[in-house]
């Protein structure tokens, strides 16, 4: 196998095929990451026809497609419900730092050079043959990650490259990063003032998602008070998560905002700030205010908690709780994959069982619930529907007569 075996792909062939004689190059990620022997994911491409072009040349070859971009170049042509994002090349002819104008260009080497790193602006054709502008072919394969020019005029024209300078260090980055690069980005800390709060949730979320996002995160000292609430970090602990949890980034952001002294104002500031959608509140409030939970000698220790969250949820915040008190990972581990396991139990007795013996519906119905739930979990979930009614019923003061 080669690292372009991709390119052989049905969906890939076809869309070769229907661009025919006109020049079409995959670009960006999908380059880097063949290049670096990692899994290919998005493919996006460039061509020099215009959207207009690539629109008729879809639909000739009778493919879907959607001007998702088309201002800016972009089309998605879709081929067997696979999604290619086709971009016109293009130049920049005006930046505020936070947009940029761009006109049309049929130069491959102008459209390479106003991408923002060196491993982002490589192109290969249908054969494999890669097209390198800046010398990215070299720093990918080393994992050096460096500005295409100087990286403060490339700061000036997007400060959103500030964050993406650190996530793609997190991620593809070996050994010390670029000095100019990193000086350029303490400096330009500010910048950060000027992107939204979704602009930077989403980087700082694919950055903690990371193998290892401690080392990045350590060089992100000037930039720190402009994504996070105010006070210093210890990071060390972060990387203790598991990065193959399904929410590792929240975990490990959970830590962090665990280390304030009001937490939950620190989760509704960075809530506010990062624009987080309800489900992500919800998660980060989970992870950063639930009561802390003494971890278990036995994994069946950990079920009354457990049953109340999904497997997912109740993974990273058990794994939060354990990163904090120190616990023994590899028998924490363990524990954890033993309970993944057990099947979780549900409780047998329901409100409509206690209406059916007289306890009417109301606050009364739904504490005794409660308390009978307590009852339940404490007899290591044994008894039965019936018990339960009759323990609730016994709760209840005695009628006068």
């Amino acid at each position: 196998m080669t690292a372009f075996d991709w390119l052989q792909h049905p969906n890939v062939q076809t869309l070769f095929a229907a661009f025919g004689d006109v020049p079409l190059r995959f670009v960006g990620g999908c380059v880097r990451d063949s290049l670096m022997g990692r899994p290919v994911a998005d493919k996006d491409a460039a061509t020099p026809a215009s959207p207009q072009t690539i629109l008729s040349l879809a639909k000739a070859a009778g493919l879907k497609a959607i001007p998702t971009g088309i201002e800016h170049g972009t089309i998605t042509v879709v081929v067997e419900n696979e999604p290619f994002e086709i971009t016109t090349l293009r130049r920049d002819v005006a930046c505020d730092g936070r947009h940029a104008d761009v006109s049309f260009t049929d130069d491959w080497q102008e459209d390479a050079m106003r991408r923002d790193f060196t491993m982002n602006a490589l192109y290969c054709d249908a054969r494999g043959t890669v097209y390198d502008y800046t010398n990215g072919k070299a720093d990918a394969r080393v994992g050096y990650l460096r500005f295409i020019g100087d990286p403060e005029a490339r700061l000036a024209e997007d400060g959103l490259r500030l964050l993406r300078f650190f996530r793609f260090y997190a991620t593809f980055g070996h050994g010390a990063p670029d000095p100019a690069a990193l000086q350029a980005c303490q400096n330009e800390a500010a910048r950060l003032k000027d992107i939204s709060g979704e602009r930077i949730r989403s980087e700082m979320l694919k950055l903690l998602a990371a193998g290892d996002p401690v080392p990045a995160l350590e060089f992100m000292g000037p930039v720190f008070p402009y994504i996070l609430p105010d006070g210093d970090y210890a990071l060390s602990q972060l990387s203790i998560i598991p990065a193959q949890l399904e929410h590792a980034a929240f975990a490990r952001l959970a830590l962090l905002l665990r280390q304030r002294s009001h937490r939950e104002t620190a989760v509704a500031r960075l809530g506010s700030a990062w624009q987080l959608s309800r489900k992500q509140q919800r998660l980060l409030n989970l992870f950063v205010t639930h009561p802390t939970i003494a971890i278990p000698d036995a994994p069946a220790g950990w079920m009354p908690v457990r049953r109340h969250h999904d497997w997912a949820d109740f993974a990273a915040l058990a794994w939060v709780e354990a990163v904090e008190q120190k616990a023994g990972l590899p028998q924490f581990q363990t524990q954890l994959d033993a309970l993944q396991k057990m099947a979780v139990p549900i409780l047998p007795i329901r409100g409509g069982d206690l209406k059916q013996h007289g306890i009417p519906e109301g606050g009364e119905m739904g504490e005794l619930l409660r308390r009978a739930e307590r009852y339940w979990e404490a007899k290591h979930y044994r008894p039965t529907k019936m018990d339960l009614v009759h323990y609730a019923r016994s709760l209840r003061p005695p009628k006068l007569s």
